[in-house]
């Protein structure tokens, strides 16, 4: 996990049954981590850990396995995933998006897989995740089946305000407080969704890495063999 100047503040290692899918850092530097627990029978759980590393709860989601989580502004975590059934195939209906407190209590389930026709959308074994919260948005990508990508917004109340589809080369990763989102091409470029067109525009940056998310107005960057960030402004 990277603290507030980019470098390493903490390691988080998984039990001898657990594979991590997913990790977000909060603005305070408390940590979720989603484990799926390869035990048949056991939770599945997210972990909350605080600024040194130590657990301060553990939420356990049962047969819902989460693919990504992500922090919200009023630092509430919403996770992405699958509910799966007794021999680990994805159940015919669920909601994709589950949203829990701090504390554990889980505060709604959203996006019935319904929504979105064709092969499971949110099963691991098909498609890739990202899932960021911004404003009063929560943005999640997936690829349904091997096709093109698909980016979808929602407001907090679970209502699909939106969807797109992305090329297969851009893999959105930063969604802006304004609601701007950004992709990072397969070229290393990164390009800005326009909303109104679906289509993604090339943008100047000055920075280089991986993109993994942002913060402000600023994107975050990877740096490649390292392990420190950059904050990068869009120009």
């Amino acid at each position: 996990m990277y603290g507030t100047e980019g470098q390493v503040a903490f390691q988080f290692v998984a039990g001898d049954r657990e594979m991590v899918t997913s990790a977000a850092v909060d603005t305070d530097g408390t940590a979720a981590v989603a484990v799926e627990y390869h035990q048949r029978g056991e939770a599945h759980r997210i972990y909350v850990l605080d600024q040194k590393g130590a657990t301060r709860r553990v939420i356990e989601t049962a047969n819902y396995l989460p693919a990504n989580v992500s922090f919200a502004p009023d630092h509430s975590i919403w996770a992405s995933g699958t509910v799966l059934g007794p021999n680990d195939a994805p159940q015919a209906e669920y909601e994709i998006l589950r949203h829990y407190s701090l504390e554990g209590q889980e505060l709604g389930r959203h996006w019935p897989k319904s929504l979105f026709p064709g092969p499971d959308p949110a099963s691991p074994a098909i498609g890739r995740w990202r899932l960021r919260v911004a404003g009063d948005r929560v943005g999640a990508f997936f690829i349904p089946g091997g096709r093109a990508g698909l980016w979808v917004e929602g407001d907090l109340e679970g209502k699909v305000l939106g969807r797109w589809r992305v090329n297969p080369d851009a893999m959105p990763a930063a969604f802006a407080p304004d609601g701007s989102i950004y992709a990072q091409l397969g070229g290393g470029g990164v390009a800005k969704l326009d909303h109104g067109t679906g289509l993604w525009k090339p943008v100047a940056v000055s920075g280089a890495g991986v993109l993994i998310g942002a913060q402000g107005a600023d994107l975050v960057f990877w740096q490649r063999g390292g392990n420190s960030l950059q904050w990068v402004a869009v120009q």
